[in-house]
């Protein structure tokens, strides 16, 4: 009988070892097989226009972006093309090129020009507009009313403001709108910085006596993120006479250019020190 037990004991643990090493071994993706490659730059057989000498950075900006997506996109059509056709040595060898391709930050080299330009009062009430403007707020809720935000929910919230912004700039919808904006891109992307601070701009341009700490998280933003000591106050000061409305910020914003004020007379007192002459 207690062979038989162990006989058993043993089978298990054979069983058990057997899982975990099918749970261990994760299914690695096939290697790219061996191919011919091309110049990046001066592809055989492919003719390419010059870049004029004289082009502006808006047309240059415009040109690496539009090419950059359009790479991306025609090599995920390249490798879904390979993948119907059944040709699978090609379709890796597109998947490896696109594995490079998402390894390269685009950077963002015009950021006011993401930022809508053009009439700066919103004053016209336009349902379209209160539409895209409610239903970017419902998905910020959901996105963030979990412990975790849902990334997904967050990009179609900031999508459906941006929206709003683009179509319909003189709707009264466009100055919160533009806060919002400048709000996801402040709290959710840390990389976004100048993003948020032109969004909060555009949202206080849009509409000067807006209801919304536009003036105040911008000013925390030159204080706590950039300590840009003259930016964080000026903005400070702008709280002050134009954001009155949150008590709770007005006196961070005293108590703030009280501190910074010290700083700075600290600075040019030591300044003028023995000590601090090179």
């Amino acid at each position: 009988m207690m062979a038989h037990r162990l006989i058993y004991v043993a089978y298990c643990a054979l069983v058990i070892a057997g899982l975990a090493g099918c749970v261990q071994q994760k299914k690695q993706p096939a290697p790219a097989p061996e191919g011919p490659v091309t110049s990046l730059e001066l592809p055989e057989g492919v003719k390419l226009a010059a870049i004029p000498g004289g082009a502006s950075e808006p047309d240059l900006v415009e040109r690496v972006v539009f090419y950059r997506a359009m790479y991306a996109k025609s090599l995920r059509a390249l490798r879904d093309y390979y993948r119907t056709q059944g040709n699978e040595p090609k379709r890796l060898w597109a998947e490896e090129e696109l594995s490079q391709v998402w390894q390269i930050k685009p950077y963002r080299y015009m950021i006011e020009a993401e930022v809508p330009t053009g009439p700066v009062k919103a004053a016209t009430s336009v349902p379209e507009a209160d539409e895209l403007y409610n239903q970017g707020l419902s998905l910020l809720e959901a996105a963030t009313k979990k412990n975790k935000v849902e990334a997904d929910l967050l990009k179609q919230s900031l999508a459906k403001f941006k929206d709003l912004a683009n179509r319909y700039p003189t709707s009264d919808s466009m100055d919160k709108a533009c806060y919002y904006v400048g709000l996801i891109h402040d709290q959710y992307f840390p990389g976004d910085t100048q993003i948020a601070l032109a969004w909060y701009k555009r949202a206080w341009e849009t509409n000067p006596k807006i209801q919304m700490p536009a003036r105040f998280n911008s000013a925390k933003i030159y204080d706590v993120r950039l300590h840009d000591r003259n930016k964080a106050l000026e903005m400070y000061r702008r709280v002050l006479k134009e954001e009155t409305f949150n008590k709770a910020n007005v006196e961070h914003a005293s108590l703030r250019m009280a501190q910074l004020s010290t700083q700075g007379q600290d600075t040019a007192k030591h300044a003028t020190d023995p000590i601090y002459r090179q």
